[in-house]
């Protein structure tokens, strides 16, 4: 749970698109929105 607090966090949510945004463009985008949506 501790995790999903970490996540909210704007500097982890801006590192975790930083990486997706290194994964494949077919992952990267999909991965993105989903993490926006949420």
């Amino acid at each position: 749970e501790h995790d999903k607090q970490s996540t909210h966090s704007p500097a982890f949510s801006l590192a975790r698109g930083q990486q997706w945004n290194e994964v494949p463009r077919q992952d990267g985008p999909v991965l993105l929105q989903t993490h926006f949506l949420h």
